[in-house]
């Protein structure tokens, strides 16, 4: 697997410009991963874009024949473009397609690292000296972030004008001298400096110090609990039970019984607690009252031990007295006896001594009879 496989295929998904609705296929890049000499063009072409490669068409050929005449071939080094879809009709990319793809194209330099950077075209030149013209800096050499990069013609305009081809080849005769340049320049760069690691003695000897002296060679040392033979007398001895026998299935010894807890000493001359007895207060007779109800207190509990809490009153029915009867005076039972002879002698009831009769009361009102008035006819 290689080193720009996931970019590749990022490349080939990609989706940031317009390009990606006319293009056919997205044209990474091609070549070895760690090529001393990386190619970079302009964008793909009409077969770049069907066969997902660079450099495949009748600009491709050229190259090929360009990398011969420099001593190099197509393995040895790494071909891409500026653009990594083919613009419609072959026109010249966008401002904002360039910058699209300028992330993809930054990658790639960082990762195969080149000692020699080729740029074919304009745009690809614009990448390093935008401010330069191809026409009068083509073929030169210069140092930009401590690497060597060399401006040339793309090889489409050495198949237009025959004048541009020849100076493609000239341009190609000068590059091995250029590599060899590059090569010492690159030689020149300070090796990267290792990683450093933590050091973590000092923090290791900080440690060591705080811990415990050791105890002197005479000190009585502790020994560790002896593990019992059965793992259940452990937890039985913990919570204070006894276990019958832990061996008749293992063959182990039975647990003896834990030891019973002692009852606490009291100190000699302590004098036991008083105990406080309750005695219950006398009842006194309440007076009746005039609705016949009198409150009775409820007789309180035997003593104990504990404080009784207080009896709340209740109230009993006491039958009403009866008024006492009152013997009759000598005026009234002479009275009486004369109201007796009367009746015996005439038969009838004396008017002050006869007993009136309360009138009797009718439910309903007595209707007035209505008025008859009679007419005459003469």
């Amino acid at each position: 697997m290689g080193k720009l496989d996931s970019l590749n295929q990022q490349v080939r998904t990609c989706r940031l410009c317009r390009l990606c609705r006319t293009r056919l296929n997205g044209v990474p890049g091609d070549g070895n991963d760690h090529a001393e000499v990386m190619f970079i063009g302009e964008g793909p072409g009409f077969h770049e874009d069907r066969e997902a490669r660079p450099f495949v068409g009748p600009a491709g050929q050229f190259l090929d024949e360009l990398l011969e005449i420099a001593g190099l071939r197509r393995a040895d080094v790494y071909i891409t473009n500026v653009v990594k879809c083919r613009p419609p009709q072959n026109r010249d990319p966008l401002p904002d397609e360039i910058d699209a793809c300028a992330p993809y194209l930054e990658r790639q330099i960082a990762t195969i690292d080149p000692v020699l950077i080729v740029t074919l075209g304009r745009f690809s030149m614009g990448r390093f000296f935008p401010n330069d013209k191809i026409s009068s800096v083509h073929g030169q050499a210069r140092q930009v972030e401590g690497r060597i990069v060399m401006t040339m013609w793309h090889p489409a305009y050495g198949l237009r004008d025959p004048k541009g081809r020849e100076s493609l080849k000239d341009d190609f005769r000068t590059l091995p001298a250029v590599l060899e340049q590059a090569r010492a320049l690159r030689a020149q760069r300070p090796a990267p400096a290792p990683r450093r690691q933590p050091d973590f003695s000092a923090l290791v000897e900080e440690h060591l110090n705080g811990l415990p002296a050791a105890p002197p060679a005479g000190a009585d040392a502790v020994a560790p609990p002896a593990e019992p033979a059965d793992a259940f007398a452990y937890l039985a001895a913990v919570n204070g039970k006894t276990r019958k026998t832990a061996g008749r299935r293992n063959g182990s010894a039975a647990s003896e019984p834990a030891p019973a807890a002692a009852a606490p000493v009291e100190p000699a001359g302590a004098e036991e607690p008083a105990t406080v007895v309750y005695a219950p207060a006398p009842v006194e007779e309440a007076p009746v009252t005039g609705d016949g109800m009198a409150p009775v207190a409820e007789v309180a509990p035997a003593a104990s031990s504990e404080a009784a809490p207080p009896a709340r009153p209740r109230r009993s029915r006491v039958a009403k007295a009866k008024p006492a009867e009152v013997a009759p005076s000598a005026e009234a039972a002479e009275t009486a006896e004369t109201a007796a002879d009367t009746v015996a002698t005439t038969g009838e009831t004396p008017e002050s001594e006869a007993p009136s009769a309360p009138p009797a009361k009718s439910s309903k009102k007595a209707k007035p009879e209505p008025e008859v008035k009679q007419l005459s006819l003469f």
